[in-house]
């Protein structure tokens, strides 16, 4: 049965997001408990004689604005062209199941190591071609191409699990355009301006990000706010498109499982059953690290630095001597401690959403729809500046952003939930889950490129070595932490995974 939602209604609602989100931007800014005369006397300390300006003086938000938007504008148009030759593969049986595989790595693998793999693949690619001529000025590889490439690998896994679902359906190929389009708009677009702030950090490209990164050690607010409002509307904007173009793209479907809950699923799937057993073991070596690693992570030895591989040292040594295997082990106890929390509150909160949609009604959809809109990392940086947060914070801060993203996956489905009650239980889980695995490659991007908490003072993310000249030499440096990220992640992706095999829907027709 085909619904229309009224056009006022969605303008009306994509407004509410908008003042929503940019309420909390400024109800951060008035939390900023620092005197001017306490900034001053940080900067001192610094050496840094101001806040960042990128002229000198007074801030024009508009020339990276237009860079980042151009930037998002091309990531978008690659996502719908990939979403739609998706669901075309997803119809064809003998593909099916590789596209799947596929989208299990992708979305086992932290985005932040997929954008530094992608960038510098496309670096040794661009300095390989020909540095005059109409080839770099007819197609700029390096500055538009591969972020753009970067941000979709990462988003894998997420798009191919809303491309299979509409694969089930039968539809034209300007039915599965738009829904492409539709999802693309609606669901990625602050997920998309949050891995432009770490594209733009890792290669300087002038940004919004570009500013954001240099603004935010400076306590720079006025400059942070304004990119943060400016992140609001492209946001916004995109939403207000894709929700006018799904308004009416609903369609019936029939359930393979119609009667397997999520324990059900769970029993059932080997994938589910492996993803939980790397969950768990994550969470035995965050519990007592002292059993696997034998010295002390922290601990510097001169006369064992760079050791490779093997020997006293199982995963070698670092350029200050230290383990790198207790490193790992004992690095790992921060994320698997905030992924456990957030992952706690949020699942036992899930529990209330209906009573609390019963009590609430509009005025929650319209809260949890103002944290989804402002992207994940530019709200960890304008707490970052108004807080000095502590990882204590830092997870209050990521399950606030993930219980309003459980929430809006509750709320979209309620309409379906007593017709499918289980297959949307099935499908919210996995949804979660995929979220959690997410949340990790946010640890790691935080963690790695600086922007988080300073404590503690071993994690994976400062383990990995951004310089390209280690890669060649002392690769054990970056993949044994990257490595360890990839394992947890792969847990919760082979949950989703495991789950979502019982959720998969066809056809009126294919049931006939």
């Amino acid at each position: 049965m085909q619904t229309s939602i009224p056009v006022a209604m969605i303008v009306a609602m994509n407004a509410v997001r908008y003042v929503g989100a940019t309420v909390l931007v400024f109800f951060a800014g008035a939390l900023y408990p620092h005197s001017p005369a306490q900034v001053e006397e940080f900067l001192k300390q610094s050496n840094v004689v101001r806040p960042y300006r990128p002229d000198g003086g007074a801030f024009d938000i508009f020339p990276p604005l237009l860079s980042t938007a151009t930037l998002i504008g091309l990531t978008l148009f690659l996502f719908v062209v990939v979403g739609t030759l998706l669901i075309r593969l997803y119809r064809w049986k003998n593909l099916a199941g590789f596209v799947g595989l596929l989208s299990v790595v992708s979305g086992a693998v932290p985005g932040f190591l997929i954008v530094l793999a992608v960038l510098i693949f496309g670096g040794s690619l661009a300095s390989a071609l020909p540095q005059e001529g109409p080839l770099l000025k007819t197609f700029p590889l390096l500055e538009l191409v591969l972020p753009a490439i970067a941000l979709i690998l990462c988003n894998f896994g997420k798009l191919s699990s809303m491309c299979e679902f509409q694969a089930q359906t039968a539809g034209t190929f300007s039915d599965d355009l738009l829904y492409a389009s539709a999802v693309t708009l609606q669901e990625f677009p602050a997920t998309i301006v949050t891995g432009m702030i770490i594209i733009e950090a890792i290669l300087n490209y002038p940004g919004l990000g570009f500013v954001l990164v240099k603004a935010t050690p400076v306590f720079d607010l006025p400059v942070i706010r304004e990119i943060a409002i400016s992140a609001i509307i492209l946001v916004v904007a995109c939403r207000l498109i894709g929700d006018l173009m799904c308004r009416s793209n609903q369609r019936a479907m029939a359930l393979r499982n119609p009667d397997a809950s999520v324990t059900k699923a769970l029993l059932r799937s080997p994938l589910a059953w492996l993803g939980c057993g790397l969950v768990l073991t994550w969470v035995v070596l965050a519990a007592m690290p002292d059993t696997i690693a034998s010295y002390d992570p922290a601990r510097n030895n001169f006369s064992a630095m760079l050791e490779p591989p093997g020997g006293d040292y199982l995963l070698g040594t670092d350029a200050f001597g230290r383990d790198i295997l207790a490193g790992v082990v004992h690095g790992g106890q921060r994320t698997v401690f905030i992924a456990l929390i957030v992952a706690a509150i949020t699942v036992s909160a899930g529990f209330t959403f209906p009573l609390l949609r019963q009590m609430l009604g509009t005025s929650l959809s319209i809260f949890t729809s103002s944290i989804t809109t402002l992207p994940l990392l530019v709200l960890l940086l304008i707490f970052k500046v108004t807080f000095f947060f502590s990882t204590g914070v830092f997870a209050a801060i990521l399950t606030l952003v993930y219980l309003a993203r459980l929430y809006e996956i509750f709320d979209r489905g309620n309409m379906q939930m007593d017709e499918n009650r289980h297959m949307w239980s099935r499908m919210s889980v996995a949804a979660a889950l995929r979220d959690f695995a997410y949340l990790v490659g946010i640890v790691l991007a935080v963690d790695a490129l600086r922007f988080g908490p300073v404590e503690p003072n071993v994690n994976w993310g400062l383990m990995i070595n951004l310089d390209p000249s280690y890669f060649d030499n002392e690769a054990w440096l970056t993949v044994m932490p990257a490595a360890a990220a990839v394992s947890l992640m792969l847990g919760f992706t082979l949950l989703a995974y495991g789950i979502e095999r019982h959720s998969s829907t066809r056809s009126a027709a294919d049931e006939a």
